[in-house]
């Protein structure tokens, strides 16, 4: 409880330093109201009866049923010289994603404020996102409908310090100082720490390599190191390729993705993605409560996805999307007794559909 004091405590001190900056500012203050929805149905071919998919999935996990993925209310003021965010979230992706969060915590999807350091320099303080990936939690923003494996493996936002310096429309310096890995309240006491480095040589080409380097699981030393290239080939055709690597203690994993997304026209596209992770530590699959199987095996996994997208106009898309896991294990729950034993196979797919809407 006084941990959430603190929190509240801070976070109306970064409101009120605000309010008196934009005082000081001399330019005109902005604001703007924003919002997101992302609906949607899954249907796992291989466990009709499920209530939910797979436990490493932190989105779109509800199975037979149709849901709320994910839904985004944004608040933003800004002068030439500070900003601030407010972004509230409801939704699966809560329930999922942040169950590990205080309860007041864990609809905050954004809360930071900050200001204009110096040419080019900006400090912000708060809940933010993430420095590692190229995914986002709002999905009509991706090639895919569904997240990477590297993205549900990898942490969707932090809390701290970000200091962010943009010297040319070529390269962006990141540093951070933050909590930890996805949390908003320090769980050790030890601050984590971060860096991001983009290259955008043209405008069909941008490089980025993250890292992070913090305590985890017991005080352990955990190095992850996020490395993606975005690439544009001609008018019609967008890819994406990611390579991620993690260490902690004697343990390591591996992850990559290779994304490509053809537009047909305005308003059709088609992706395709494959994807390898391998984790023989079970640092991150394997340390979550409900997957039993990757507990006790080492975790290793191939996907691959085919989704058919449809603008609908500039506020909704549906998407539509086919996904398929394998393991080198019988890892995953097929249709079967409804107690154990269990039933599992090697392999199994999903049919996912989804309408987003923003404005």
């Amino acid at each position: 409880m006084r941990k959430n004091r603190g929190i509240f405590t801070l976070a109306l001190c970064c409101l009120c330093s605000i309010s008196m900056l934009a005082q000081k500012d001399s330019t005109k203050l902005r604001t703007s109201l924003s919002a997101f929805a992302d609906f949607y149905y899954a249907y796992d071919l291989n466990n009709g009866d499920a209530t939910a998919r797979q436990a490493f999935l932190f989105n779109h996990n509800r199975n037979n049923t149709l849901s709320l993925n994910l839904a985004l209310l944004t608040y933003e003021a800004e002068t030439d010289n500070f900003h601030a965010n407010l972004t509230a979230q409801f939704g699966d992706y809560v329930t999922y994603n942040i169950a590990h969060e205080p309860a007041g915590l864990s609809n905050i999807f954004e809360a930071y404020g900050g200001v204009k350091a110096a040419k080019n320099l900006w400090v912000d303080a708060g809940v933010f996102s993430s420095n590692l990936g190229f995914e986002s939690a709002r999905s009509n923003e991706n090639i895919t409908l569904s997240r990477s494996l590297v993205a549900e493996s990898s942490p969707y936002y932090l809390s701290g310090i970000r200091a962010t310096f943009t010297p040319n429309d070529k390269w962006t310096f990141v540093g951070l100082i933050t909590n930890g890995w996805q949390v908003m309240l320090d769980n050790n006491d030890k601050k984590a720490f971060g860096t991001q480095i983009t290259f955008s040589p043209s405008n069909t080409l941008t490089l980025n390599h993250s890292t992070f380097i913090g305590k985890e699981n017991g005080n352990t030393t955990r190095i992850f190191q996020d490395l993606y290239a975005l690439i544009k080939l001609g008018d019609k055709i967008n890819a994406i390729a990611c390579v991620d690597f993690g260490v902690e203690g004697s343990n390591n994993w591996l992850g990559a993705a290779l994304l490509l997304q053809y537009e047909l026209n305005d308003e059709l596209a088609i992706g395709v993605r494959g994807e390898y992770f391998n984790d023989p530590g079970n640092v991150v699959i394997g340390s979550l409560p409900t997957s039993q199987v990757f507990m006790i095996n080492p975790v290793d996994l191939t996907a691959f996805s085919l989704n058919l997208d449809y603008k609908i106009n500039k506020y909704a898309t549906w998407r539509t999307e086919y996904r398929m896991f394998t393991s080198s294990i019988d890892a995953f729950e097929t249709s079967g007794p409804a107690r154990p034993p269990f039933v599992y196979s090697n392999s199994t797919s999903t049919v996912l559909t989804s309408l987003a809407v923003s404005f």
